[in-house]
């Protein structure tokens, strides 16, 4: 048995609870920066490997998900277990490494494991103790052999520069992925509204601050709560930060709105400025007005 984890911060946990097997961590965060369809190959490594040592502003020259990949493709195990959480970043994880799976041949069983109950802050994987885990494995669920192929076209269709086939996909998304639709609502929430040119997300931070000036400690202490569906950590947090520059002001000390970016809070500013060169998968982040996206949800 091969258990694929979500992460390096839940092995204390994994290792405390007897559970039987061997294990990997998914160490990538595909939910920003560019891919390829075919995962693990020497494009795929290259491009997220550029986009790493970009995000982390780092030289490193080899992908710590390379070696992890590599005992995915070789394991002879009879069963792999995927232990992802229910946010955005961790439901696009979970889908890719489903998709690599297929890809690798895996003809084995394919088991998933849904924390269903605890979509809240602070009940993640990494805050379950050692016995929920135990539990939690005990009523993993079987990947269906068209739950399996949903995955691998989700994954296509991730790795594409249209993403509306992502949101109509949620109309016969598997019953063992309870968790897509949010995740997908979070997802569109990182496009630009056509109505003032800022993404949900950027308006969050930006109405955070017009309460006044905070420090980094408290600006990310208010993001990190209204944000548990997206699910980013401190790198794609500060990432995003970055490019809102000409709406927010930094000293020494805190962090404040620019009278920009007080006008685009009240509407009186239509941000254009912005960088939407980010890519999300095969999608670069100015394909994409966040209405037409909720639309199609709505639809469904």
């Amino acid at each position: 048995m091969l258990h694929i984890l979500n992460g390096d911060a839940v092995l204390p946990i994994f290792k405390s609870t007897g559970i039987p097997g061997e294990f990997v961590v998914w160490r990538e965060a595909l939910c920003s920066g560019q891919v390829t369809f075919q995962i693990g190959t020497e494009a795929w490594l290259k491009k997220r490997l550029d986009h790493l040592n970009q995000d982390q502003g780092s030289q490193v020259s080899a992908h710590p998900i390379a070696t992890q990949l590599e005992k995915i493709a070789d394991s002879k195990s009879d069963e792999v277990v995927l232990w992802f959480d229910y946010d955005m970043f961790c439901q696009i994880n979970q889908l890719a490494a489903l998709a690599f799976l297929s890809q690798s041949g895996f003809n084995g069983t394919i088991s998933l494991v849904n924390t269903k109950d605890r979509c809240l802050p602070g009940l993640e994987l990494s805050s379950m103790k050692a016995k929920e885990w135990s539990d939690a494995f005990e009523y993993r669920q079987k990947v269906s052999e068209g739950a399996a192929e949903f995955g691998l076209n989700w994954w296509k269709h991730y790795c594409s520069d249209d993403h509306r086939p992502l949101f109509q996909m949620l109309s016969y998304s598997p019953p063992l992925l309870p968790h897509l639709g949010f995740a997908m609502l979070a997802h569109s929430g990182r496009f630009p509204r056509r109505s003032n040119g800022i993404s949900d997300y950027e308006k969050m931070v930006l109405e955070v601050l017009s309460k006044g000036p905070l420090s980094l400690k408290e600006l990310m202490r208010n993001i990190f709560s209204k944000t548990h569906w997206i699910g980013y950590g401190d790198t794609q947090h500060f990432r995003h930060l970055s490019r809102l520059h000409p709406f927010i002001h930094k000293d020494e000390i805190h962090y404040s709105l620019t009278a920009e970016g007080l006008s685009m809070l009240n509407g009186e500013l239509i941000a254009s400025i912005i960088n939407r060169e980010e890519f999300y998968g095969g999608c670069r982040e100015s394909r994409h007005f966040a209405e037409d996206l909720l639309d199609i949800v709505t639809g469904i």
